[in-house]
């Protein structure tokens, strides 16, 4: 499935982020399954990652990819 969600505020988008992940996947089932993020630069992949590890507790098996390497 592919989801966009768009803001110029990151921290709407790591909200949205973790409620998709929480929602979609039970923290059981989260290692099962690859989630792939689409960023715009490596600077919001090491603030996600943090994000991601205190909200979780983990922070693993998310693939972030550049634009550039999406397309």
């Amino acid at each position: 499935m592919f989801t966009l969600y768009q803001s110029n505020n990151l921290n709407i988008l790591k909200k949205n982020i973790l409620s998709v992940i929480k929602k979609e996947n039970n923290i059981n089932n989260i290692f099962l399954s690859k989630i792939f993020i689409l960023i715009s630069n490596k600077n919001i992949s090491l603030n996600l990652k943090i994000f991601l590890a205190k909200k979780l507790g983990i922070c693993a098996n998310f693939n972030f990819l550049l634009i550039g390497n999406f397309i």
